[in-house]
């Protein structure tokens, strides 16, 4: 028969600056025009100065960068600064 087997899941980690839309859109509430959009501003914007920033890009849902901070990670940074 079919034995399930455990699946050790690695955390879903985003690397802010070089993170391509279609990872942001993993995240919940962001489909692929905000994860675009996040991307152009990250573009615009890099490098960036805290996560925080991101705060700025119109149209997110409201405290969703809180929301996505553990899994959010600057260059140099550990996630969640």
């Amino acid at each position: 028969g079919i034995r399930p087997i455990a699946l050790e899941v690695e955390p879903l980690w985003i690397e802010v600056e070089s993170a391509a839309w279609y990872e942001w859109a993993l995240l919940e509430g962001i489909g692929e025009t905000r994860a675009r959009r996040i991307v152009e501003y990250i573009r615009r914007n890099r490098p960036l100065r805290s996560i925080g920033q991101l705060e700025e890009i119109g149209g997110l849902p409201g405290g969703w960068v809180e929301k996505a901070r553990p899994h959010l990670r600057l260059r140099g940074q550990e996630a969640g600064r």
